[in-house]
C-alpha cells in the first residue's frame, strides 16, 4: 500500500507545491486573465476618438515627420451632405496628403461638370466653394492634387487647349487655385486626356488618352475635327515624367502672360463666349469699345488723358490701360488682325518713353508716379509674354527691374515715387499702387522673366500688414 503511494507521488512530482492537475488550472486562469487583459485593453486604446489627431492638422504633420508607426482604426463612412443639391451628382473627390483641402467634380441642372473645393477644420468639412477661376459652361472632371497639395491637375474641354478633353493644372495661390494653364504637347493632344494622377513623389503624371498608338504628323497641318474622330483609339494609360521639370513648366513650352487663357481664337467665336458667359450684346459692346479706344488714340501712338478730360501727366498710364484692353481681347501688335496698327503705335510709344538707363516708364515730360510705372509695365510685360518679341524682352525685364529698385526694403511695399526721389525712404507703401506692381510682377513671373525671390517675400509682406478682418481677407486704403 504504501509502496503504491510512493510511486504515484514518483509519478505526479509537485511543482512549488502544486500537482499536476492544479498547475494547469493556474494556467488557464493565466490564459484567460491574458485574453480579457487584451480586449480591455484594444476597447480602451483602439476607440476612433483617440485617434482624431489623424485629422488634425498639426499632428498630422508632426506624426508624418517622426514618420511613427502607428494604428488607425476607421470609423463607418458617413455621406457629406451638407452644401449638396438633391440633384447634385458627386464625383472624382480628391483629398490633400495633409487631409485638409477635398476638390470634386460636381454636376448639377446643367449637366455640365464644376469643380469645388471644400476644408477640413478638423471636426467636419466646411460647405462647398466653387472654383471661379477654373470652372467654365466646358466640363471640368477629374481633379487630382500634388503631394504638396501646391498643383491642382483636371481635365477638360474648354477652349484654349489642343482639342478635345486636355489636361489643364492650376497653382495654389495661398487663397485658392489660381486660372489653370493648360499642360504642353508632352501630355496634351488634339484627342481626349483624362483622369490625370500625379505620383505621390511628384515625379510622374498618369493619364489615359485615347490617342492613336502609332504616331501622327502635325507639324505639318492641323488635324481635321473628322480626322482626329477616325483616328481615336481605345484609352490606354500614358505617363509624363516630371523627375527633371518643376510642374509648372509642365505647362508652357513657353512661357505665357496672364492674358493667355482664350487668346488662341476662342475669343473670335461667338458660340465660345456664350459658352463663357458672353453674349451678342456684350460682345458688340466691347467691339464697340475697342473702335472708340482705336478712335482717340493719338497720332504719335498715346491715349492724351488731357483732351477727354483727364489729368494729362498720366499718359503712361491711359496708354497702357488701353493696351491692355486689346491684348485682353487677343489683338496683337506681331500678327494681322483688327487692330495690330493701333496697338503696334501704342507700344512703341511706350518703347519710346521708357528710360533707356533705369526702365522707369513713368514718362519724361511732365513725369508721373508709381501708378503710371505700374500699369504701363503691366502692359509691356502682358505684349511680351503674349507675343513673345524679342525686341520686348529687354524693356519689359527692365520695367521689372525698377519695381525692385524702388521697393521699400523696410515694408515691402510701393507708394508713388521711386527709388532716387526726395522722400522715396520714408514713404510707406500705398495697397493700390502696391496692388498694380504686384500683377507686374506676376505676370512677370508667367511670362517668364527673372523676378528676386527677396522682391516677392516683401510684396508677400507689406500685404499681411495690411489685411485685417477674421480671415484676413479685408484690405482698406493705406
Amino acid at each position: 500500500m504504501g509502496d503504491s503511494r510512493d510511486r504515484e507521488k514518483q509519478a505526479d512530482p509537485k511543482l512549488y507545491g502544486l500537482n499536476r492537475a492544479q498547475r494547469f488550472r493556474v494556467y488557464g486562469w493565466l490564459v484567460a486573465v491574458i485574453v480579457v487583459g487584451s480586449v480591455i485593453w484594444m476597447i480602451a486604446h483602439l476607440k476612433p476618438h483617440r485617434w482624431y489627431k489623424y485629422t488634425d492638422v498639426v499632428s498630422f504633420e508632426q506624426t508624418a515627420h517622426d514618420v511613427e508607426v502607428g494604428f488607425v482604426l476607421w470609423e463607418e463612412a458617413k455621406p457629406v451632405e451638407a452644401g449638396l443639391l438633391p440633384e447634385d451628382v458627386v464625383s472624382e473627390p480628391a483629398i490633400s496628403s495633409d487631409g485638409t483641402r477635398m476638390v470634386y467634380s460636381r454636376s448639377g441642372k446643367k449637366d455640365s461638370g464644376d469643380l469645388f473645393l471644400r476644408h477640413w477644420d478638423g471636426t467636419s468639412w466646411s460647405e462647398p466653394r466653387p472654383m471661379r477661376a477654373l470652372n467654365s459652361n466646358f466640363e471640368e472632371i477629374s481633379p487630382s492634387l500634388s503631394g504638396d497639395g501646391q498643383f491642382l491637375y483636371f481635365s477638360s474641354n474648354r477652349p484654349g487647349g489642343l482639342g478635345g478633353y486636355d489636361i489643364w493644372a492650376s497653382k495654389w495661390d495661398g487663397a485658392e487655385y489660381a486660372w489653370p494653364l493648360p499642360l504642353t504637347t508632352r501630355v496634351n493632344t488634339p484627342f481626349d486626356e483624362l483622369g490625370p494622377a500625379i505620383s505621390p513623389d511628384n515625379f510622374e503624371l498618369f493619364f489615359s488618352s485615347n490617342r492613336p498608338r502609332h504616331r501622327v504628323d502635325e507639324t505639318k497641318r492641323q488635324l481635321t475635327p473628322s480626322e482626329v474622330e477616325s483616328l481615336k483609339a481605345d484609352h490606354d494609360l500614358y505617363s509624363a515624367d516630371l523627375a527633371s521639370e518643376r510642374p509648372y513648366k509642365l505647362m508652357v513650352e513657353r512661357r505665357l502672360s496672364m492674358l493667355y487663357s482664350l487668346r488662341e481664337g476662342a475669343l473670335g467665336d461667338l458660340k465660345v463666349m456664350e459658352k463663357l458667359g458672353g453674349t451678342e450684346q456684350t460682345e458688340a459692346t466691347v467691339d464697340k469699345a475697342l473702335a472708340f479706344l482705336a478712335g482717340i488714340q493719338s497720332d504719335d501712338g498715346r491715349w492724351d488723358l488731357s483732351e477727354h478730360g483727364g489729368a494729362g501727366n498720366h499718359d503712361m498710364a491711359a496708354t497702357g490701360m488701353a493696351l491692355l484692353t486689346f491684348y485682353g481681347r487677343g489683338e496683337r501688335h506681331d500678327m494681322n488682325c483688327t487692330y495690330r496698327e493701333t496697338v503696334q503705335k501704342g507700344i512703341n510709344w511706350l518703347i519710346d518713353q521708357q528710360d533707356k538707363g533705369s526702365g522707369d516708364l513713368r514718362g519724361a515730360k511732365p513725369r508721373g508716379d508709381m501708378y503710371d510705372h505700374g500699369i504701363a509695365g503691366l502692359a509691356m510685360v502682358e505684349a511680351y509674354g503674349v507675343t513673345k518679341d524679342r525686341k520686348l524682352l529687354p524693356r519689359a525685364q527692365s520695367a521689372v527691374d525698377f519695381i525692385e529698385a524702388s521697393q521699400n526694403k523696410t515694408t515691402g511695399g510701393w507708394r508713388y515715387k521711386a527709388k532716387g526721389d526726395g522722400g522715396f525712404e520714408n514713404q510707406k507703401g500705398d495697397l493700390s499702387v502696391s496692388g498694380w506692381i504686384i500683377m507686374v510682377l506676376a505676370s512677370a513671373q508667367m511670362s517668364g522673366l527673372e523676378v528676386k525671390a527677396e522682391t516677392l517675400d516683401g510684396a508677400r509682406r507689406v500685404l499681411k500688414e495690411m489685411s485685417g478682418g477674421k480671415h484676413g481677407g479685408s484690405f482698406g486704403y493705406a
